[in-house]
């Protein structure tokens, strides 16, 4: 899918309900390749149906999130 055939994202509401791996890497802002590197861990949401990825957006804010907490302490020792 080219750029132009994309939807635009601005919030997470804006997210389709199912995501593809082309969006994902748009939404996280890295390359295609990057985003099918999260494929090989073990915790990032995903369904194969065929040939073809499928994220679920709940599952993959949910993950998201996970990523980006930081628990007390865990930064320059605070």
């Amino acid at each position: 899918m080219d750029d132009s055939k994309m939807p635009r994202i601005r919030r997470k509401e804006d997210l389709p309900d199912v995501m593809t791996m082309p969006l994902v890497a748009k939404t996280l802002g890295c390359s295609l390749t990057v985003a099918y590197r999260l494929l090989k861990r073990d915790d990032f949401p995903h369904t194969v149906s065929g040939q073809r990825v499928y994220i679920d957006k709940g599952k993959f804010l949910s993950w998201l999130d996970a990523q980006t907490q930081m628990e007390k302490g865990d930064h320059y020792g605070w």
